[in-house]
């Protein structure tokens, strides 16, 4: 079908806001060819794109696709029929991942959904602490805020291989995005199709963390320490504890407010870090470079700082 073909199209099948935003764009051809002119591929990586309305962008239909499309790869293949989901922090990562949660539980896949953000490490260690056939994250890495992004992950809690990820591709093309939904995902949550992911399961990769730990005398050393990191979601900033915890969540949640007190509720990012984790700077470099942006970004990073009087260190040791 062509762009225009695929716009009346969703004209026709889709409700609600992304009906609205389709609409706004009648007539402007370059829209219409952003939001259908290419074909969004499944492949190892799973999907990434802009968010927005239209076959080409990420939405709540090709979200609710590419979910029926792993479904239905697990119900034919010699998988374990359940998956955990986690999310990060992006805007609609929630909702995207309650979309999936719905989307699988419908079609016979049990879930395991964390309830709140949790880092993709801990999506991987859920995936083989549950006994899981897959795992599903919620986010766009390092692009900037108008992205959003699904990866799949196998049983072994790594990124899903080209073998699986091809059949789960194949699978999408079979699915019409606009079929309705078969229940809600109130309703397979109340069923019991659908499961958070209980706090034992924190615990367990806390303690596993901890297991890890190669010079524990330096994290003892380095006790309720400022470190900062400036990732692709936002500013964090992190307390050492003599092991992992939960206090330490407890924690970020009451800086969380703090910050939350200083920053814009506007400003979605914090800071604009370099494109990639890859760029091989020190933690030192990335600080001095973020704190030397002159830029709102900067001076909302600063004003916490200085609200809580951190100060920042030297961690060229640490690269």
């Amino acid at each position: 079908m062509t762009a225009n073909e695929l716009y009346a199209l969703w004209l026709e099948k889709s409700q609600g806001a992304i009906l609205e935003e389709l609409k706004a764009v009648s007539g402007n051809e370059q829209e219409i060819q952003r939001r259908f002119g290419t074909v969004q591929t499944f492949g190892t990586a799973g999907i990434r794109s802009v968010m927005g309305a239209g076959s080409s962008l990420l939405n709540d239909y090709t979200v609710r696709q590419v979910a029926r499309g792993l479904a239905g790869y697990m119900m034919k293949n010699d998988v374990e029929k359940s998956c955990a989901i986690g999310y990060d922090s992006r805007v609609n990562s929630q909702r995207f991942a309650k979309i999936c949660a719905a989307a699988l539980a419908a079609e016979g896949v049990h879930v395991y959904l964390y309830d709140r953000l949790a880092p993709t490490p801990m999506l991987s260690f859920a995936v083989r602490h549950l006994g899981c056939g897959a795992g599903m994250v919620i986010s766009a890495s390092h692009n900037t805020k108008e992205y959003n992004g699904l990866k799949c992950y196998g049983p072994d809690g790594c990124q899903m291989t080209e073998e699986p990820a091809a059949l789960v591709s194949a699978e999408i093309a079979e699915i019409d995005m606009f079929d309705p939904d078969k229940a809600s995902f109130e309703e397979l949550l109340a069923s019991g199709a659908i499961e958070y992911i209980a706090p034992e399961v924190w615990e367990a990769y806390y303690a596993r963390i901890a297991q890890e730990c190669i010079r524990p005398e330096l994290v003892k050393e380095m006790a309720m320490t400022w470190l900062l990191t400036f990732p692709g979601c936002g500013l964090i900033g992190f307390l050492m504890y003599d092991e992992p915890s939960a206090e330490v969540f407890d924690e970020l949640a009451a800086l969380k407010a703090q910050f939350d007190a200083v920053m814009p509720a506007d400003k979605l990012f914090y800071v604009n870090l370099f494109p990639s984790c890859a760029a091989g700077t020190s933690l030192m470099g990335t600080v001095d470079w973020a704190l030397g942006r002159r830029d709102y970004d900067t001076y909302y990073v600063q004003k916490f700082l200085d609200k809580l009087d951190i100060e920042v260190l030297s961690w060229d040791n640490y690269s």
